[in-house]
């Protein structure tokens, strides 16, 4: 007989098994067009009829790819007339930064896990607040 972990549901369960288990489970991705903008452009969200089976691998695969298009790579020219580019860099700590907010997340807290896509700047929250 195979039991299943918590972390095994949460990384590979449908989300109606997901929230049986951690009822205040939510994931939340939401992208801006610009710094002030008030309404998100694209969103993937935990409950969302369009990701009816969101668990943690798939919210992470899914908004991974988003975040590498989201990321610029503009010309720039070092001192040696030379293309630099910081963009491979950029992509590695988004990706760290992603991983770290789902791990270390408390999915038995009050607050799920937001991560909000702006052009200048990504906010990765993952607030413990317990019951």
């Amino acid at each position: 007989m195979t039991l299943l972990t918590d972390g095994g549901l949460l990384f590979f369960g449908k989300y109606i098994s997901i929230t049986d288990r951690f009822p205040r489970f939510q994931l939340d991705y939401q992208q801006y067009n610009s710094d002030n903008s008030t309404n998100w452009n694209d969103r993937v969200s935990a409950g969302d009829m369009n990701y009816p089976t969101l668990n943690i691998f798939s919210f992470y695969n899914l908004v991974l790819t988003k975040i590498e298009a989201n990321v610029p790579d503009p010309f720039i020219q070092g001192s040696d007339l030379s293309r630099t580019s910081y963009h491979n860099d950029l992509i590695i700590a988004a990706k760290e930064a992603l991983v770290n907010c789902l791990m270390h997340s408390y999915y038995d807290g009050m607050v799920g896990v937001k991560i909000v896509d702006r052009p200048s700047y990504f906010e990765f929250t993952n607030l413990v607040l317990c019951a």
